[in-house]
């Protein structure tokens, strides 16, 4: 299990990312769940188990969890 931290262009952290295995889980600025990437399926899925899109875009969703605080 590794942690990514995601930082803006003024170098502040403004949440991460935990790979598990087979999911990677997206973590806002207050480390709430934004949502998760599901590598079987190769699909992103935003924190309400909605299809945000494929491929990893874990780090979109901290971007706009960020941007909506």
């Amino acid at each position: 299990m590794s942690t990514k931290y995601i930082i803006d262009g003024k170098n502040v952290r403004i949440g991460y990312v935990k790979d598990s295995g087979n999911v990677i889980y997206a973590h806002g600025p207050n480390g709430e769940n934004v949502g998760y990437y599901s590598k079987s399926s190769d699909t992103t899925f935003d924190r309400n188990g909605k299809r945000y899109g494929f491929g990893d875009l874990t780090n979109a969703l901290v971007f706009e969890s960020a941007r909506k605080i």
